[in-house]
C-alpha cells in the first residue's frame, strides 16, 4: 500500500510542477508570438493541458480510494475466486452439454506449494472432483481441468472448472515448501488467499538441544548444540499424475555444538605392552557443521511424505589431548539416503531419516603427522514433537543411532529440544 501513496505523491509533485511551468509560459506568451510565421496562442493551449491534467488527477484520487486495492495484504501469496457460478455440465460420451447447474461450493487441498484436490457442490447437491495434482505455479496450463461426477452410476458426467475457478498469485511471491491449505470458496465467501503465517514453511528453523545421557552423568559429554534449516523450492516437477515430485526442496543445514569444559579420562589400551593401560585425557571442545541436502524424489503419503536425498556436509572439530595439545580434524561426509515426515498432525508428529555417509576425515595425529581416514557410517534419527497452535514452535525429543561400518560399532544419542520456526509472518 506504500507504493501507491508514494506514486501519489510523485504525480501531485508533477502537476504542481508542470501547473507552475506553464503558468508562468502563460505570462511570458500573455501575447501572440510569431515563430516560422505560425502563431500560436500558448494561453489557450496551456489552459486546456491543466484542465486535462486536474481530471487526470481526479482519476488518481478516486483510484486509491478503492478498498480493492488499498486493502491488499502484504502477508497474502495469492487469492482464489469464483469468476461465475454457472456450471455447464457435459458428458464425453456425447457431443451437446448434458444439462446445466448451479455451483454452490468449491473446496480447494494444497500441500506444499501443489493442489491435490479440488472438490465442486452444485446447488442440486451433485459433487464433482478431481485428484489430479499439479503444482500451483503451472495453473495457467490446466485450462481444460475436468471435475468427474463422484457418482459411480454416471462417471462420464464432468465440468471444466477453469471457467468458474481463477487463482491469482501476488506478484514478486512465491510459494515455500511445508503449507497445507484447504480453501473453501462459496456464494456468501468468493474470495479467500493463501496467507504467509498459515501456509508458508518457515524460511529458517532453529533446533536447540542437549543430550539427555550427558545430563545424568551417562555420557562423557553433556551436549548444548544449535542447528539452523532452510528448505528453497527449486525446479521441481512431476511426470506422472501421482503424488511424487522430482527436484523438489534443497536445504541448507548448519550446526553447531558446544561441549561442556570439563577434561574427560580415556582408558587406552596399550598394544605394545597389554597388561598396561595408560590414561589419555581427550576433550572435544567445540564442533562446527554445515551442508546442503537435495530432494530428488519427494513421495507424498496422507499423514506426510518421504524423500529420497543426497547431499554433501563439511565439518570441522577441534580436540584437546594432553592438557592444552590440539588436534583440529576437518571432515567431508558425502551422504545418500532418506528422509521425511512418516506422521503429521495438527498439533503432533514424527519424522525419521536414514542415511549412508561416507565420510573423508584429515586430522593431525598425537605426533602431529596429517593422516587421511575413510571409512563409512549408517545414521538413522528418528524425532517425535508437539507443536504449539499459537507460535508453531515445536517440543521434540530425537533418538540417534550411529553404526560405524569398518568395525561395527556403533553409538546411541537420546537427544530433547525446542524447535523455533522463523517466518516472514506469525499466526495471531
Amino acid at each position: 500500500m506504500l507504493k501507491f501513496y508514494v506514486m501519489k505523491s510523485l504525480l501531485i509533485l508533477f502537476v504542481v510542477l508542470f501547473h507552475s511551468f506553464l503558468a508562468s509560459a502563460n505570462i511570458i506568451a500573455s501575447t501572440d508570438s510569431v515563430f516560422q510565421g505560425v502563431v500560436y496562442k500558448v494561453d489557450t493551449v496551456s489552459a486546456q493541458l491543466i484542465n486535462k491534467i486536474e481530471k487526470l488527477q481526479n482519476k488518481v484520487d478516486e483510484l486509491l480510494k478503492n478498498d480493492s486495492i488499498t486493502s491488499l495484504k502484504s502477508d497474502t501469496l495469492g487469492n482464489f475466486f469464483i469468476k461465475n457460478y454457472d456450471l455447464i455440465i457435459k458428458d464425453r460420451s456425447k457431443d451437446d452439454p448434458e444439462c446445466k447447474d448451479e455451483l454452490k461450493t468449491i473446496e480447494i487441498y494444497i500441500r506444499d506449494g501443489a493442489i491435490f484436490e479440488i472438490n465442486a457442490i452444485t446447488t442440486k447437491g451433485e459433487s464433482y472432483m478431481t485428484n489430479y495434482i499439479f503444482l500451483l505455479s503451472s495453473w495457467h496450463k490446466y485450462r481444460r481441468l475436468r471435475l468427474f461426477k463422484r457418482n459411480p452410476s454416471n462417471i462420464d458426467l464432468y465440468i471444466n472448472i477453469m471457467d468458474n475457478l481463477q487463482w491469482i498469485p501476488e506478484i514478486g511471491k512465491r510459494y515455500f515448501s511445508g503449507g497445507t491449505s484447504k480453501i473453501i470458496l462459496s456464494q456468501g465467501n468468493d474470495k479467500q488467499g493463501i496467507l504467509y503465517n498459515s501456509d508458508l514453511n518457515s524460511m529458517i528453523e532453529l533446533n536447540l538441544y542437549t543430550d539427555f545421557m550427558g545430563l545424568i552423568d551417562k555420557a562423557d559429554n553433556g551436549i548444548i548444540q544449535t542447528e539452523a534449516k532452510t528448505s528453497i523450492d527449486i525446479f521441481n516437477f512431476k511426470a506422472i499424475n501421482l503424488p511424487i515430485f522430482f527436484l523438489k526442496n534443497i536445504d541448507v543445514l548448519f550446526r553447531y555444538s558446544k561441549f561442556d569444559e570439563s577434561i574427560k579420562n580415556y582408558s587406552v589400551e596399550n598394544l605394545s605392552d597389554p597388561t598396561s593401560i595408560d590414561k589419555l585425557k581427550i576433550d572435544q571442545q567445540s564442533y562446527v557443521s554445515f551442508g546442503i541436502s537435495l530432494d530428488l524424489i519427494s513421495l507424498y503419503l496422507s499423514t506426510g511424505k518421504i524423500n529420497l536425498i543426497t547431499g554433501l556436509d563439511y565439518s570441522y572439530t577441534n580436540i584437546l589431548h594432553g592438557e592444552d595439545e590440539a588436534d583440529p580434524i576437518n571432515m567431508i561426509s558425502y551422504k545418500f539416503g532418506f528422509d521425511g515426515e512418516v506422521l503429521k498432525f495438527e498439533n503432533f508428529g514424527a519424522d525419521l531419516s536414514l542415511q549412508l555417509n561416507y565420510k573423508q576425515m584429515r586430522h593431525n595425529s598425537f605426533d602431529e603427522d596429517v593422516t587421511d581416514h575413510y571409512d563409512g557410517f549408517l545414521d538413522f534419527k528418528t524425532r517425535l514433537y508437539y507443536k504449539e497452535n499459537k507460535t508453531g514452535n515445536k517440543y521434540f525429543i530425537r533418538f540417534n543411532n550411529v553404526k560405524e561400518l569398518s568395525n561395527s560399532k556403533f553409538y546411541n544419542l537420546l537427544q530433547f529440544g525446542y524447535s523455533i520456526s522463523l517466518a516472514p509472518s506469525k499466526p495471531k
